[in-house]
């Protein structure tokens, strides 16, 4: 039976709207002109309330996470060559039907799923936050190299763009098609990166943009996302494969820029800091541009994660969040 009910006949003709049936069966589109009207118009009539199921892997540990290397297109390590057969495994034996696999175009997720009986598909817009010229080093390395750029970085992880780079508001405008899709897709498996995931991970919790860089996407996990209406369901499924641990955490004794002191810094990034504005007084801790190495690295992750975070009384049951 049609729900739908009209504002008056004469309004109907003067006004923008959007007129959808039957969860998008039929959609009518009245006087949808401009940016922003054409963008919800777009949002909609991909958008399914339906039930689904998605899932959502990191690649396996490359030889670039052992040595605590930042980006580029390493190889999987041999522990992460047995996340890939253990990964395989595990999706082929749920017998899903119709799974389709997206992965990167970078080495270390097609390494990853290729042992999976489905169709698999290369995705541009899926590739690791490009780190510019802070490519294939370490932490340590950048904060010595770059101690300026680490620490802005550490000031606004979600607008910092590296030199020559990219930044985490980047890659959610390159984002945007693979969610339209997501949005009416069912039994996928998205096989990226940290950077990646956090961001499609942040849009279906609905997560604040500042809060993106800190969503924790551990290696060797699988995140089984299963969606009804407008909440989600997430089950964190660990592999037992040993694997470094890559998380940093927000740095301690944090202080708001203002808007402009931000603006500056993300406008004008460049490998010269002469021209720069100084950090205002304050306890900066290892935010600051004038700290030491040692506190700059603060937040940078012991490699080697223990599985004892994920145990449930001794077992690898999965963790459950309800959202």
């Amino acid at each position: 039976m049609e729900q739908y009910e009209t504002m008056s006949s004469s309004q109907d003709k003067l006004y923008s709207f959007l007129k959808i049936l039957n969860q998008g069966e039929d959609i009518t589109s009245h006087k949808v002109r401009g940016h922003l009207e054409t963008k919800v118009q777009t949002f909609l009539t991909n958008f399914s309330p339906t039930p689904k199921t998605l899932y959502f892997s990191r690649h396996g540990e490359s030889e670039n996470n052992v040595l605590g290397k930042i980006g580029g297109d390493a190889d999987l390590s041999p522990r992460g060559q047995q996340y890939g057969l253990s990964l395989a495994r595990h999706m082929n034996a749920q017998n899903i039907p119709n799974l389709h696999v997206w992965t990167s175009e970078l080495r270390r997720t097609k390494q990853t799923a290729e042992g999976i009986n489905a169709s698999i598909q290369h995705l541009a817009p899926l590739n690791e936050l490009d780190a510019g010229v802070c490519e294939g080093l370490t932490y340590e390395e950048m904060a010595d190299k770059y101690p300026q750029e680490f620490a802005w970085r550490d000031q606004d992880k979600l607008r910092y763009r590296y030199p020559w780079g990219e930044s985490y508001v980047d890659i959610m405008s390159r984002l945007e098609p693979v969610l339209l899709e997501l949005e009416h897709e069912e039994h996928v498996l998205v096989v990226s990166h940290q950077a990646i995931l956090r961001c499609v991970l942040g849009y279906f919790l609905n997560k604040k943009p500042e809060e993106l860089p800190y969503i924790n996407v551990p290696l060797h996990t699988i995140i089984k996302m299963t969606t009804e209406g407008y909440s989600c369901r997430l089950e964190f499924i660990k592999l037992p494969v040993e694997c470094v641990d890559t998380y940093r955490q927000q740095p301690k004794n944090f202080e708001d820029y203002s808007f402009m002191e931000v603006a500056l810094r993300v406008t004008h990034s460049s490998l010269m800091s002469s021209d720069r504005m100084k950090p205002r007084s304050g306890d900066w801790a290892n935010c600051s541009t004038s700290r030491t190495s040692k506190d700059a690295l603060l937040t940078v992750p012991s490699h080697f994660e223990s599985l004892n975070f994920w145990q449930v009384n001794g077992t690898h049951r999965p963790l459950i969040e309800q959202h």
